[in-house]
């Protein structure tokens, strides 16, 4: 359980976690009795599956973690980050924001920059959704004046694909494509493949729109092996 665990959280197949799957709701459900702070280390880990498909079940797990008042700070704040996380793939963009600043809150008062920078990209994937680019643009910004030398990895693909989209609604295609390409490569070499196959779902749509169909095909063959 604990190897299905770790290859979820480091972005690699969903595969392992199948046949350990009632062990890991069987913890949860008890850690959230007799050990809530085990029981957002369970829940966090499973992050990017709550995110793909299960999103309920992830925010009913973290609503009964975070109804523990004596949570410790850091727990809380992971613990909202990834509920925001799943209320935000589940449509639910006002409440993953919610959830988003309140982490941002307590990650501040902790001292920690680089959740600090992680979550306003976060944002800044909200202000892209409202066709906020001004908004976007201050995320990034932001982001990257806080986090410093200290971000996490899969910041720099969450920044390139923000940058991207901004290049594409200001009509600048070629240097939208290129972003986008440099995102893969970085993807690539972290062997995410989360993320490297909603990259290459972003080139084949972006290919669709703007009449690149040399970008489509290559980019949906490779975002399918992926999935």
């Amino acid at each position: 359980a604990n190897l299905a665990l770790e290859q979820v959280a480091a972005g690699m197949s969903f595969e392992p976690i199948w046949d350990e799957l009632p062990s890991i709701r069987a913890a949860i459900e008890w850690a959230i009795g007799a050990d809530p702070p085990l029981g957002v280390e369970i829940a966090c880990a499973l992050e990017r599956f709550w995110t793909t498909g299960h999103n309920r079940e992830g925010i009913d797990a973290f609503d009964a973690l975070l109804a523990h008042e004596a949570l410790e700070d850091l727990a809380r704040a992971r613990a909202l980050r990834c509920r925001g996380g799943a209320r935000y793939s589940s449509g639910d963009f006002a409440g993953g924001t919610a959830d988003y600043d309140a982490a941002i809150a307590i990650h501040r008062r902790l001292g920690q920059p680089a959740y600090v920078a992680h979550l306003l990209l976060r944002n800044g994937i909200e202000a892209l959704r409202q066709r906020d680019f001004e908004r976007a643009r201050h995320s990034l910004d932001e982001a990257e004046a806080t986090g410093g030398t200290e971000r996490f990895r899969p910041d720099r693909i969450i920044e390139l694909s923000i940058r991207a989209d901004l290049a594409f609604g200001s009509s600048r295609i070629a240097e939208g494509f290129e972003l986008l390409r440099e995102a893969v490569v970085y993807a690539e070499g972290s062997a995410d493949e989360w993320w490297l196959r909603s990259l290459h779902i972003e080139l084949a749509d972006r290919g669709l729109e703007f009449d690149r169909l040399d970008v489509v095909g290559a980019s949906a063959r490779e975002a399918l092996r992926l999935a």
